[in-house]
């Protein structure tokens, strides 16, 4: 090769290597944006719904930002509580035929779930609870399955078996089951090992990335997450979080009340 030509192949090579280098500080800057920073926070909030390993990825993801995920969950965490007037509204919008009103509902039942306010015997009693669809999409959200394993059957009841448990029977004809579903009535054992409860799930998994972070903020957070139903599950969670770190405080030694030779500190120095 002439050295002409070697010059140019060298210029040429390390115009690419410019124009690639600031192609990527480019990109690293744009993907720092807050934009993207939120985007990225609210993908890893949706994989933390997931399983693993989807999910274990999403907490290693929040925690490299932690100022970010801490605001982020400052607003998406909310106490496990439910007033009997919210549910009844939510029930009633469960039946509608409007997708963004029964989704917008259902969606808010998964987070709080019916049994924080009623029984689920009481749930299939009500009188908006009597017939499709806004039955089946209750019994996918007390079963804790995908809409569409209770959309279309015809019939959804509710059978007591053992000692106050009781069983959801879903299927096409009023004498017979075509799936069969446990109908948990205890909050204490929904989102545990027994009766996994996927939002749940998230929840505790989003506290004990706050209690790892450790910072006032955090647990604010998960202060206010102690204040919902006693025996749901992230409430217990956050209340046991408050008390360790409540009993691993230094305690403070009362300052004496004498000086080291005896004398009361309240005498002041003789002359």
């Amino acid at each position: 090769m002439k050295p002409a030509n070697v010059t140019v192949t060298l210029v040429l090579t390390a115009l690419v290597a410019v124009l690639s280098l600031g192609g990527l500080r480019v990109s690293a800057d744009e993907s720092s944006t807050p934009e993207n920073t939120k985007r990225s926070t609210e993908a890893a909030w949706n994989s933390l719904l997931g399983r693993e390993p989807e999910s274990t990825r999403a907490i290693l993801k929040l925690a490299e930002t932690p100022a970010d995920t801490i605001a982020f969950l400052a607003e998406r965490l909310k106490p496990l509580t439910l007033t009997g007037d919210r549910l009844h509204k939510l029930l009633e919008d469960l039946q509608s035929s409007q997708d963004v009103v029964w989704r917008s509902a259902y969606q808010e039942l998964q987070y709080f779930d019916p049994r924080l306010a009623l029984r689920i015997d009481e749930l299939f009693e009500l009188d908006t609870m009597k017939h499709s669809p806004g039955r089946n999409r209750l019994a996918a959200i007390l079963i804790g399955c995908g809409i569409n394993n209770t959309a279309d059957w015809k019939y959804i009841r509710l059978n007591p078996i053992g000692d106050g448990n009781f069983n959801i029977c879903c299927s096409n004809n009023p004498d017979t089951c075509g799936a069969n579903y446990w109908g948990e009535r205890e909050i204490g054992l929904l989102g545990g090992k027994g009766e996994p409860k996927a939002e749940w799930t998230r929840i505790v998994r989003a506290i004990c990335l706050l209690e790892h972070f450790g910072t006032p903020d955090a647990m604010r957070i998960i202060k206010q997450m102690s204040k919902g139903h006693p025996e749901a599950q992230a409430t217990s969670l956050a209340s046991a979080i408050l008390t360790r770190n409540a009993m691993a405080e230094p305690s403070i030694a009362p300052e004496s009340a004498t000086t080291p030779n005896g004398i009361p500190k309240s005498i002041g120095p003789t002359r």
